[in-house]
């Protein structure tokens, strides 16, 4: 079966998208828009991968989006950081969506209601959750500071549980904070990217946990997780570079990819399938690529590789060990003759006419995702069958 693609397309300029991340159910994607001449939208969309259709709840929206996260156990909350409208200063607040149509004048809408805002003495450029349902916790990423709230006490936004100042750059540039992400394996650990670094922070202490130091030539735009291995971590920068980190071992990376041709803005561990990666460029265009050389399913395939070769040896006459090397390195990295997960490019989807700014698989279904380009163009694409079915080991016929 072929993959098809589903487009959904805004009358407005878009740079921020999430998946609705306490949805388990149903495929869901918020969109916030970026226009400052227009009033500005959130879109709340649902993929209906059976009849490959995208239906929508618009929300009405005060100020342009730049930034947005989902609430972790609450679908209906979401938080936006927006230009405050005639003006040049930024807010950050969290939202009710409400989805029950209210008619007013024959107009029939749906209303966002502001639960709180937080004091505008924080200049907050992001925010990010614990990611567990039973979450506590959550960060506010601003200049060069990161303030720590609880997030079961939103009455209380004018003074935080803790403040983290961003160590001084040796080189005297302007600290940029340009991304965030909580550990998936512990309420207590999160990471920030500040300018060509990447920091690891412990919430139980004052200071910086852990260190990757110039992990990028250029700005580092996007941070993530892996959800299977605690220490692995992925980044994205302008140096058209991907890399992927075990945060203990600070000096290498342990893999790079470099299948971008511009600055790349976003980089997304699978879910579920660790080695599935996908990320979003200024080159209009989104890849999917697979690194399970560096996965959880490595060791696994190491040994279903040896499996092979032992096989191969039995039918060959094999005599040679380092002919029996050469032939694992094959198969493990380019995948010959085997129908096994292999590093590499899986697919590259060029459905973009501008900057894709952002991009997320859904939280519902590991094998779809979408992703966002500037001039509003919103696109779910599905991984391949063919990949689907090497991930659990089944030859594609």
């Amino acid at each position: 079966m072929e993959e098809t693609s589903c487009v959904y397309g805004i009358n407005h300029k878009t740079r921020c998208m999430v998946s609705q991340i306490a949805e388990q159910e149903k495929n869901r994607f918020i969109i916030g828009t970026q226009d400052p001449r227009d009033d500005n939208e959130i879109h709340l969309l649902e993929f209906n991968e059976d009849d490959c259709d995208i239906s929508s709840i618009i929300f009405k929206h005060p100020g342009e989006i730049w930034s947005m996260t989902a609430h972790p156990y609450l679908s209906d909350m979401l938080f936006t950081t927006y230009k405050i409208p005639n003006s040049n200063n930024m807010e950050t607040s969290l939202w009710k969506m409400n989805t029950t149509e209210v008619t007013d004048d024959s107009i029939t809408e749906y209303k966002i209601d502001n639960m709180f805002t937080f004091n505008s003495k924080y200049k907050i450029k992001k925010l990010i959750c614990e990611p567990n349902e039973g979450a506590s916790k959550m960060a506010t990423l601003e200049e060069n500071t990161i303030n720590l709230w609880d997030i079961n006490n939103t009455s209380n936004t004018s003074e935080s549980l803790r403040q983290y100042t961003i160590p001084p750059n040796p080189y005297n540039e302007k600290i940029q904070i340009t991304a965030g992400v909580w550990s998936p394996h512990s309420n207590n650990v999160f990471i920030t990217t500040n300018n060509e670094d990447i920091l690891a922070w412990d919430c139980r202490n004052d200071s910086v946990s852990m260190k990757v130091e110039n992990a990028h030539e250029m700005l580092v735009q996007d941070v993530d997780y892996n959800p299977n291995k605690p220490y692995f971590v992925a980044t994205a920068g302008n140096d058209c570079n991907i890399k992927i980190w075990d945060i203990r071992l600070p000096k290498e990376p342990l893999k790079i990819m470099s299948d971008h041709s511009h600055w790349i803005w976003n980089v997304k561990f699978n879910h579920y399938h660790d080695q599935l990666l996908i990320s979003s460029s200024s080159d209009c265009q989104v890849n999917l690529q697979s690194a399970v050389s560096v996965s959880s399913s490595a060791k696994f395939l190491e040994e279903k590789s040896l499996l092979i070769i032992d096989e191969k040896s039995d039918f060959d006459e094999k005599t040679s060990v380092d002919d029996s090397v050469i032939y694992e390195q094959e198969l493990f990295y380019t995948g010959t003759g085997s129908s096994l997960p292999v590093d590499g490019i899986i697919s590259t989807y060029d459905q973009h006419e501008d900057s894709v700014y952002s991009i997320t698989w859904s939280n519902s279904d590991p094998w779809i995702f979408g992703s966002l380009s500037y001039d509003g163009r919103f696109v779910i694409n599905i991984v391949p069958s063919e990949e689907k079915y090497k991930i659990f080991n089944i030859t594609c016929s």
